[in-house]
């Protein structure tokens, strides 16, 4: 799924904004969900579940 987004991210950068692939840096950061807050609630205590595909 990352190398994925990675890919149509970079993909579109270029196509929409002729941004070079070699000018495009993505970092992904991925807090654990006790550093979230959802609808007042710490998220891992709302036993979210994500779908990924």
């Amino acid at each position: 799924m990352k190398r994925d987004a990675i890919k149509e991210i970079t993909r579109l950068l270029g196509e929409r904004l002729e941004i070079q692939p070699t000018d495009v840096l993505i970092t992904i950061n991925e807090p654990t969900l006790d550093n979230w807050g959802v609808r007042g609630e710490q998220a891992s205590e709302l036993g979210l579940k994500y779908k990924k595909e």
